[in-house]
């Protein structure tokens, strides 16, 4: 079983757990950043010194082997060595490109995700799984290879649209579904309706609270594996106030 760690913290603390990771990590003053251009105001606030960073587009159409090339052959050219230490920073298609370069460039460097959406923080950043798409052909090439750690900061959800607050909570809901201890699947059902509900209701807060734990023995989440969405909803979108994912199983089943 392979651990998987996740670390939940105010954006204002992350700079700091990211050097602390790297340095344990061997990696201390080696660290380069990838990250999904739209999220450059989140680079920013979180004020991280880095040897370098790379901007790239975080979408459907360049998750591919050619983003992945990219993405080594600026590491390369900024020097970046086996003690390299990559932060991917963005939704699910930035932390799978960043995933995968970083398991391949020399062999496999260290890598740690900042994800910012809320799909990325409970799915596709956590479990290993790091592919790209081949033509037509949806995470056709890829590597399992678990990050140093995923961080999870609630405040970068703040901008999200309502369409995004509502895939993520449908995969958040699911980890909850699977384990139906405590009576999960009534108390996830009535979630997703209120989520869904929450577009054009005027301002409202959800918060559910799961009386089962849904960490396994080798996974981590610091704090006590409960999960907790709070969302406010107003006629063209979804404000996230807070969000804990349930620690994830080990990297089967994504």
């Amino acid at each position: 079983m392979t651990e998987i760690k996740v670390i939940q913290c105010p954006l204002a603390q992350a700079a700091g757990k990211i050097v602390a990771l790297a340095g344990e990590a061997g990696c201390r003053d080696n660290i380069f950043i990838v990250y999904d251009r739209n999220v450059a105001g989140i680079v920013e606030r979180l004020g991280l010194e880095a040897k370098g960073t790379l901007a790239i587009d975080g979408t459907e159409e360049s998750k591919s082997f050619e983003t992945v090339a990219l993405i080594c052959r600026w590491l390369m050219e900024q020097g970046a060595d086996r003690n390299a230490f990559v932060l991917g920073i963005g939704g699910g298609i930035t932390t799978d490109m960043t995933g995968f370069a970083a398991s391949v460039y020399k062999r496999g460097v260290k890598f740690a995700f900042l994800p910012t959406t809320l799909l990325a923080q409970v799915d596709a950043a956590i479990g290993g799984k790091n592919g790209v798409n081949l033509d037509s052909f949806k995470n056709m090439m890829g590597v399992i290879r678990q990050s140093v750690a995923t961080l999870i900061c609630p405040e970068v959800l703040e901008t999200l649209p309502y369409s995004q607050i509502t895939s993520g909570a449908a995969e958040l809901l699911k980890t909850f579904i699977i384990d139906d201890s405590g009576n999960n699947y009534d108390k996830a059902v009535s979630l997703l309706s209120q989520v869904n509900g929450a577009q054009g209701t005027g301002p409202t807060v959800l918060s559910w609270h799961p009386n089962s734990r849904m960490n396994s023995p080798k996974s981590s989440t610091g704090a006590s594996g409960m999960a907790t969405i709070r969302v406010q909803g107003w006629e063209n979108g979804v404000k996230c106030t807070a969000a804990m994912p349930p620690g994830r199983r080990s990297i089967a089943g994504r």
